[in-house]
């Protein structure tokens, strides 16, 4: 039948979909990213190849432990370098790391339970991203009408020897790197925000800044009272910063709401001066009758930006009323004045959010252009689009240099590493600028500053969106949180340039499911539709076999054609437990496995502290014995795999503000 089954251990289950392949263990220890261990068993001794076979093998591990397989069509394997056949039953050797694609292969379970558990396992796993893009292909040995059987031991020969790995091991670092600058493309295009967001969120983050500051004042004043000092703080000053950081917040929210802000130009140009007659026949056809000018100005504030002009300037009526009063009288500091002010500040600047959401229709999912990049050996080809030549060509070289240098390349990422990258760099900006250029001078200081060499250097000043951009990345390459909330508190324009670079540098394997998740359904599904059809065509020369789908899949039929999200809201998937008093009991155990998930990932929730909660109510003697009529396996899919789905949203939401 042409199909060839590899058993896999299930400790190896979230390496695997981590890096959307699966390699030899020796692989796995030298390649420098995903996990660096991988799970044997007896049906496979060897550490430098994978053993398939044309049956389903049975494996036995220790206790609480069962394989899964992975299911391969023999067309869409690299070309073996061991082939036996012992009665009927045939094993090949694979001395190379397989690759997944969207069409191939198939995950063979034992049960639904056995499945459920595994991907319920994976969900502390940020790495562990591919496992909903591949769950349509998640069968179980019922589904493909398959019985284990004993595999002959003659199959294996352990005296075969096999080839020098470490090209092939190069070469999937080059894979991984270059797949991490596809996904960062389509993450960095639904991640960017506007630049009007942006500077109302930094607006409105400085007024929460400088409050924090103020009320830090309060306390340090409190306790030089206390203590009687000769010298005390003056609030004023604090409370005067203060004060500008809101009013610099109202001037924000004028220039994101432009027609507001124009038209009240207009009302105070009609105020301060009279207008000549001519002035006025121009104007009322424009804008209609002058009396009802002002009222339409506030039809549009009411509409886009209701009462927020008003209360922030009562806010700060209020803090410098109250902060002057605190100064001057300890007595009447209190923590409920703190707590009304403090949540004044927080409801204004959520409003002016969600207003600028609402006028502008701010959305996730929105159609992301194809990656614009083309892999021909060890040399990537790119497009910079509305960029100049100079600019599209220094893009492309710093790509390269990222490409050859990605972080697979070295043990360890030091400052040495780094100033290897900003030479090459800064010798390619001389290149293509000139040696006395803004570019070049750009990249020396730089060089200096990241050096302890000088102590001056503001990326706000750099002209070049290329050069920022790799200048922030190489200031943040350990994470990409850090790198997003450095480029959108700095404002850096085109900063998707930024999240390519880190991709292209860390590589596919160091991407979280947390910027992955919204691939998948964005744009009915588009997008990621594009990210493998670009990976198709850019990896078919170096490996033959992914543009390969067999015409023949006896598989094609039991699988879907396409990944399937849930939908709904938690609520509506817990709906025929809530409708069933005995089902009830459930519920208590799904809550408990969210609160067990959400503490994995550093939320501090009451009752269990891990997600021992689900794995043993999964596991145990409520599911197997005490199952309650009307409660079906598929209700317990819908709620697990929504449960995924919403916590990885409300992840990016607690990054988001």
């Amino acid at each position: 039948m042409d199909l060839y089954f590899l058993p896999v251990n299930p400790l190896n289950f979230n390496s695997i979909f981590s890096t959307e392949s699966v390699s030899p263990r020796s692989f796995c220890e030298i390649r420098n990213f995903g996990s660096r261990r991988f799970f044997l068993n007896q049906t496979c001794p060897y550490e430098d190849a994978l053993c398939l076979f044309d049956f389903v093998p049975i494996v036995e591990l220790e206790e609480d432990l069962s394989v899964f397989y992975i299911c391969f069509h023999r067309k869409y394997l690299p070309s073996p370098v061991y082939e036996r056949v012992e009665n009927d039953q045939t094993v090949i050797a694979i001395s190379d790391t397989v690759y997944f694609d969207i069409s191939h292969p198939v995950f063979i379970f034992n049960d639904l339970k056995h499945r459920n558990a595994l991907i319920t396992k994976s969900l502390s796993s940020i790495e562990t991203k591919t496992v909903e893009k591949y769950s349509a292909r998640f069968l179980t040995l019922t589904d493909i009408s398959k019985t284990p059987q004993e595999f002959h031991p003659a199959l294996i020969e352990n005296s075969v020897k096999f080839s020098d790995i470490v090209p092939k091991v190069m070469h999937d670092r080059a894979i991984n790197s270059f797949k991490g600058l596809v996904y960062g493309h389509a993450i960095s295009r639904l991640m960017q925000r506007p630049e009007k967001e942006l500077e109302l969120r930094n607006a409105i983050k400085k007024v929460q800044n400088t409050w924090a500051s103020f009320i830090n004042s309060l306390q340090v004043v409190k306790e030089q009272r206390k203590t009687k000092s000769k010298k005390i703080l003056n609030i004023e000053d604090s409370l005067s910063i203060l004060t500008r950081a809101l009013l610099e917040f109202k001037k924000a929210t004028a220039r994101v709401f432009p027609p507001v802000a124009q038209l009240e130009k207009l009302v105070s140009f009609y105020k301060s001066r009279s207008v000549e007659p001519e002035d006025y026949e121009v104007l009322n056809k424009l804008f209609g009758p002058i009396p009802e000018l002002k009222a339409f100005v506030y039809q549009l504030a009411d509409k886009y930006f209701p009462t927020i002009d008003s209360e922030i300037e009562a806010l700060v009526e209020e803090i410098n009323r109250e902060g002057k009063a605190l100064q001057y009288s300890i007595s009447k500091y209190d923590s409920h004045i703190i707590k009304r002010l403090s949540g004044k500040i927080e409801n204004a600047g959520s409003k002016v959010l969600a207003q600028y959401y609402q006028k502008y229709e701010i959305t996730k999912n929105r159609p992301i252009p194809r990656p614009p990049y083309s892999l021909k050996g060890d040399k990537i080809g790119a497009v910079l689009i509305d960029s100049d030549e100079k600019q599209n060509e220094l893009y492309e070289s710093i790509l390269n240099v990222l490409f050859t240098r990605n972080r697979s390349m070295t043990t360890e990422v030091d400052i040495n590493y780094l100033n290897e990258i900003i030479t090459e760099t800064g010798s390619i900006v001389k290149e293509i600028y000139g040696e006395d250029s803004d570019e070049r001078k750009t990249m020396l200081s730089f060089y200096l500053f990241l050096n302890g060499k000088s102590f001056e250097f503001e990326i706000a000043r750099v002209k070049s969106p290329v050069i920022a951009n790799f200048i922030a990345f190489v200031q943040n390459y350990k994470s990409l949180e850090s790198l997003l909330n450095f480029c959108e508190n700095k404002l850096i324009a085109d900063y998707h340039l930024a999240i390519e670079y880190w991709g292209l540098f860390n590589g596919f394997a160091s991407i979280g499911k947390i910027y992955t998740h919204s691939l998948w359904d964005n744009d009915n599904g588009n997008t990621y539709r594009n990210i493998d059809a670009t990976l198709r065509e850019n990896l078919s020369d170096s490996i033959p076999y992914i543009s390969t789908v067999p015409d023949e899949d006896p598989m094609k039929d039991k699988v879907a054609t396409q990944v399937v999200t849930p939908k709904g809201t938690i609520a509506d998937l817990l709906k025929p437990i809530k409708e069933d008093p005995d089902l009830q009991k459930y519920l208590v155990w799904v809550t408990k496995g969210v609160e067990g998930m959400l503490t994995s990932f550093g939320f501090e929730y009451p009752g269990m502290s891990h997600m021992d909660a689900l794995k043993r109510d999964f596991e145990g003697e409520l599911w197997s014995k005490n199952k309650p009529k009307g409660f079906t396996v598929k209700v317990l899919e819908s709620v697990v795999s929504k449960i995924d789905m919403d916590l990885l949203e409300m992840l990016k939401k607690t990054r988001n503000n």
